[in-house]
């Protein structure tokens, strides 16, 4: 367990980690092969996405600190393709 602190924001709780944990699960089942952390993140963080559960948006820290929390259940895995993080789905 950690928490993330950034300069001028509030971390989010536990619940609301827990809740941007199946968010991103949630994206990565409906992506059926890897795709890039910072296309992800920017899809997660688009202007359309809903974040109304939240008290705020979260920022790219937290997403990836998401992605590693669903990696440690062994549910992803991430890989350098081409120099960039590529987060796989299902994990292999």
């Amino acid at each position: 367990m950690f928490t993330l602190v950034q300069d001028g924001l509030d971390p989010l709780a536990m619940g609301h980690m827990w809740s941007l944990e199946a968010t991103v699960t949630a994206f990565l089942a409906e992506t059926p092969e890897a795709v890039r952390f910072d296309e992800m993140a920017a899809e997660l963080l688009s202007e359309d996405a809903d974040w109304s559960d939240l008290p705020r948006r979260p920022t790219q820290l937290e997403i990836m600190a998401a992605c590693c929390a669903v990696e440690r259940r062994g549910d992803l895995r991430f890989d350098f393709i081409g120099g960039l993080l590529h987060v796989s789905s299902p994990c292999a």
